[in-house]
C-alpha cells in the first residue's frame, strides 16, 4: 500500500471521481503536482544520503537503479491532504482537490501550512477560535491571498508571505492546510484569476514531500471530531429540455 492510500485509510473516507457542487458558492483549491526543478531542490538532500547508503552496499550501477526507484517512491501523490476552513474539515481528492462552502465575504483568505492546530473552547459545545500551538510555531508558514480587479480590469489574485500574529490567533478567513511547509511550495506573487461568486484559489501550492504526514493525520483526528466533514452527492442531470420560439417580429 502506497503513502497515499494509508492517508486515505486513516482519513476514512473514499474518494470518488464526482464533481463538487454545492448550493452556494465555495472556496475551491487545488494542489498541484511539482515542477522537475521544486522536485529536484527538495530531493537533493534526500538523494545525496540514499546514495551514499546505496554505495555503501552495492555497485554504482545497481545503486542509480534503486535510487531511481527511492525517490519515485518519495515523490507523492496529490491525495488525502487534510484542510480546515470556517468549522469544516475535507481532504485532498487523488487530483488534490480541496472544496468548502465560502462562508466571508471579504475578496482574500489567509493560508495556513502547519502540521498542528488547536481549537479554543468558548464553552462546552462553542469553538471561539483557532490559534497555532506554541510547540507549531517554527513549523509553521502563513501566507496572505488579496483578490483584486486593477484599473484595466485585471483580475489576478496577489499571494505574499505573512507573519505568524503573536498571539497566535487564527482569523476567522484562514484555510490551513495540515501538513509541515517543507513538504509544500508555494509560489509568491501575481496569479491571473476571473470574477467569479466563488472564491478560486490560484494554482500555486506545490506537493514535494510527504514528510511525517501519516503522523499530522492521525494527531488531526482529535481536533477533527468538532469540525464538519466535508460530504458529497451524486445528482442525475436533468433531461435535455428543447424550446420552440416564435420567429415572428
Amino acid at each position: 500500500m502506497n503513502l497515499p492510500e494509508i492517508l486515505r485509510s486513516v482519513a476514512v473516507i473514499v474518494l470518488i471521481g464526482l464533481s463538487t457542487v454545492y448550493p452556494g458558492p465555495a472556496v475551491s483549491l487545488y494542489l498541484q503536482t511539482p515542477t522537475h526543478a521544486m522536485v529536484h531542490a527538495a530531493t537533493a538532500d534526500y538523494q545525496a544520503q540514499k546514495l551514499e547508503k546505496i554505495n555503501n552496499k552495492t555497485p554504482h550501477k545497481l545503486a542509480k537503479t534503486l535510487l531511481k526507484g527511492a525517490l519515485a517512491s518519495a515523490i507523492p501523490g496529490l491525495g488525502g491532504f487534510c484542510a480546515t476552513y470556517a468549522g469544516y474539515v475535507d481532504y485532498s481528492t487523488l487530483n488534490g482537490h480541496l472544496s468548502f462552502p465560502l462562508r466571508h465575504a471579504d475578496k482574500k483568505l489567509y493560508l495556513l501550512i502547519s502540521p498542528d492546530f488547536s481549537l479554543i473552547s468558548a464553552g462546552r459545545r462553542t469553538i471561539a477560535y483557532t490559534e497555532i500551538p506554541a510547540h507549531a510555531i517554527e513549523k509553521a508558514a502563513l501566507y496572505e491571498l488579496t483578490h483584486a480587479t486593477d484599473s484595466d480590469g485585471r483580475t489576478t489574485w496577489k499571494v505574499t508571505s505573512h507573519d505568524i500574529p503573536q498571539d497566535r490567533r487564527l482569523s476567522p478567513l484562514t484555510l490551513t492546510l495540515l501538513t509541515h511547509p517543507k513538504n509544500v511550495v508555494v509560489e509568491e506573487g501575481l496569479f491571473q484569476s476571473h470574477e467569479s461568486t466563488h472564491l478560486l484559489l490560484p494554482r500555486n501550492i506545490y506537493v514535494v514531500g510527504n514528510n511525517q504526514q501519516v503522523k499530522v493525520l492521525l494527531k488531526s483526528l482529535d481536533s477533527n471530531q468538532y469540525l464538519e466533514q466535508i460530504t458529497f452527492m451524486s445528482k442525475e442531470p436533468q433531461p435535455k429540455v428543447e424550446q420552440e420560439l416564435m420567429k415572428n417580429n
